[in-house]
């Protein structure tokens, strides 16, 4: 045989054994790789040809030759490291790693030689890195020769030769999503900043050069950055530890010192790191009590659970996660929302960001759910509580496991598709999976009494009435305003008759109904005044335009000074074909203002037929024209109204339904 086929096949048998080698590790090493499920997701980058298929290829080379090249090193170092700092020789570290694909980081376990001692006070305790941190281990770092091991994370496929430097998971609780897309590439053994100041320049500068080396990726540019490694690490000898310090200063600890973060923000960060690497086992040895809370949108959170929040953290002293949606913006202000979370974020709050589809057959919803279960088998949660009726299904079938490991799961209903009035087919259909879901629940909190009646022929053993979510009466009761300027503000004549709705333009709450009805009435006087976003504003503009009273209807979008536009409303229509209760309506009628409603479910808690207004079938458009009719044409008949209906709301006042709902989570926590 040809000395030339008998290198050939030497080659292909190396080059195949390596592949296998690699391929072998990489699954290894997948097994022991988690996510960090307990941070938001950030966007993806576009990977050119070269990252996503060359550098691996290199990776595997230089890997591969460091570790046969180098063997003789590798073993010599082990020697040394087990004789004078003992057993295990090898340091293994959870590092944050590349993304994954819903745009998460995937955390890893980097190899190192061992370069501290293990030595404990006497309470068991590790003693600091600068005791511990021997002579020999500062030659191990300063030569980099502890970084050896790394070429098994490099052929395993967790890092890289070249990219930015793993940093430790606390560090990256601290970044900001713009900071944490260097992410987005493998992290390295070497990269920009360790060839330009190491851990001489400051925590923005480095993540400065890791921004630019993932704006340009390239083949050239990785050699580089090889050739000036070895010459700042092996020729001038640049070492990984700070002058004062015997190791890098943390990004929290540089933050703090600088006066950058706040304590509060910090610890809750230091928190949610913990939380990533050790999951419920340290929270459980800690007594920490968990819960998990979770909607389909992030609006659901902020108008409906933001005081008990506040309550489960601060008075029960609870670490509380929220999973919801918190990039649907379009039934909220956008503005204040996205202040709300930096709010939550702030004061220690673990959010999941999960992307819960509206309609119930919704692709997005098979992802969600496997998310959903993934922190739920992950943290001992012990209380579970959820809202909206489809991410209520879904967390109910994803907590069974948790349920049977002592988790409690609360499902609160915010109402019942199925009720007194609703159709035959909305029975057919929600009626027996919510009636089969109530078996993976320990609480059904109800907010309407139709729905306690039936929820108590359920599997459920608890039962709850609760009067709402609560509405500050009083703050709307006291609101002054000056009733023909603000009409004019928003566009309504001074002496018009202005009707007010609250609430998203959806099907559910049918604002097409009232728009008819003005339609028949013909007044010019009347003004109707819709607040809310949503996607059937155009649809409702057009109804509007075919029954000749476009002019007549206004729509102002999400407002803030609902309690000021509630105190210039002569009446208030709330018409929807389903609710549980209805923030709007209380509102209104707590403003003294009658209301003009439908006579389904919850609404019927608090209205009085022909006392604090007129309540119609939904669809009754002449029912509804009538009932405007006769108050826009009598206002000493809203006058008359006005006590009976700041009476009928009494009992929906925020600190009575809010107490009601703070002795549950009192009686399952404490």
């Amino acid at each position: 045989m040809k000395k030339s086929k008998k290198f050939a096949l030497l080659t292909g048998a190396v080059v195949g054994a390596t592949a296998i080698a690699a391929h072998v590790m990489k699954k290894k090493a997948e097994k022991t790789t988690y996510e960090a499920d307990l941070i938001e997701p950030i966007e993806k980058r576009k990977m050119g040809f070269y990252e996503k298929y060359g550098k691996r290829i290199l990776d595997i080379a230089c890997a591969t030759a460091a570790i046969v090249v180098f063997s003789p090193l590798y073993l010599g170092v082990a020697a040394l490291v087990k004789l004078k700092l003992g057993s295990p020789v090898l340091f293994t570290q959870d590092r944050p790693g590349l993304i994954g694909k819903d745009g998460k980081e995937t955390v890893f376990k980097m190899y190192k030689f061992r370069t501290m001692t293990d030595e404990r006070d006497e309470n068991g305790e590790l003693l600091p890195d600068d005791v511990r941190l021997t002579k020999f281990g500062k030659w191990l770092r300063n030569t980099s020769l502890d970084e050896l091991p790394e070429a098994f994370n490099i052929l395993n496929g967790t890092m890289s030769v070249i990219g930015p430097r793993p940093q430790l998971v606390r560090d990256m609780t601290f970044m900001t999503k713009e900071q944490r897309a260097r992410h987005t590439a493998k992290p390295g053994l070497s990269g920009l900043a360790q060839v330009n100041g190491r851990n001489g320049i400051s925590w923005e500068e480095k993540l400065e050069w890791d921004r630019k080396y993932i704006q340009n990726v390239s083949f050239a540019g990785d050699v580089k950055i090889i050739f000036d490694t070895v010459k700042k690490a092996f020729i001038k000898q640049e070492g990984i530890t700070q002058d004062d310090m015997a190791t890098a200063e943390d990004f929290g600890d540089y933050l703090l010192r600088m006066g950058k973060v706040a304590e509060v923000e910090y610890e809750a960060k230091q928190k949610q790191a913990k939380s990533i690497l050790d999951g419920s086992e340290t929270l459980e040895s800690e007594n920490i009590k968990k819960v998990l809370v979770v909607a389909s949108v992030v609006s659901f959170i902020e108008w409906f659970n933001k005081e008990n929040l506040e309550y489960l953290k601060n008075n029960l002293n609870c670490e509380v996660h929220v999973a919801c949606n918190f990039d649907y913006m379009d039934d909220t202000d956008e503005t204040r929302t996205r202040e709300y979370i930096a709010k939550l974020k702030k004061e220690g709050f673990i959010l999941h960001n999960i992307h819960f589809a509206r309609n119930p057959w919704g692709k997005d919803n098979i992802s969600a759910y496997k998310q959903l279960k993934t922190i739920i088998n992950k943290n001992r949660f012990m209380l579970i509580h959820c809202h909206t009726p489809t991410v209520s299904i879904m967390t109910r079938l994803a907590a069974r496991d948790a349920r049977k490991n002592g988790s409690v799961v609360m499902y609160t209903c915010h109402g019942f598709h199925f009720h007194n009035a609703s159709s035959k087919k909305n029975w057919m259909i929600y009626y027996p999976v919510e009636k089969f879901c109530s078996r993976f629940c320990d609480y059904i909190i109800t907010i309407n009494k139709e729905d306690y009646n039936r929820a108590k022929t359920f599997h459920a053993p608890n039962v709850r009435y609760i009067p709402g979510v609560g509405v500050d009466i009083n703050k709307i009761k006291n609101t002054s305003v000056e009733k023909d300027i603000y009409k004019e503000s928003i566009g309504v004549p001074s002496k018009a008759v202005m009707i007010l709705s609250v609430g998203e333009m959806i099907e559910r709450k049918n604002h097409e109904v009232i728009i008819r009805a003005l339609g028949k009435i013909k007044n010019p006087n009347i003004y109707y005044v819709i607040c809310g976003k949503g996607p059937l504003k155009d649809h409702l503009k057009k109804i509007a335009c075919e029954v000749g009273v476009a002019d007549k209807v206004i729509f102002l979008g999400f407002r803030q000074d609902i309690p000021e536009l509630c105190n210039t409303a002569d009446i208030s229509a709330f018409p929807s074909k389903i609710e549980g209760l209805g923030l709007a309506g209380i509102e209104a009628m707590a403003a003294g203002v009658p209301l003009v409603s439908s006579n389904v479910h919850g609404i019927l808690d608090y209205v009085i037929d022909g006392e604090t207004g007129y309540a119609c079938d939904p669809d009754d458009v002449e029912g509804f024209a009538k009932a405007i009719d006769r108050l826009a044409s009598d206002s000493k008949l809203r006058e008359s109204m006005k006590t009976k209906c700041i009476e009928a709301v009494k009992p929906f006042e925020l600190n009575n339904a809010l107490r009601v709902m703070w002795d549950i989570y009192d009686e399952i926590l404490r």
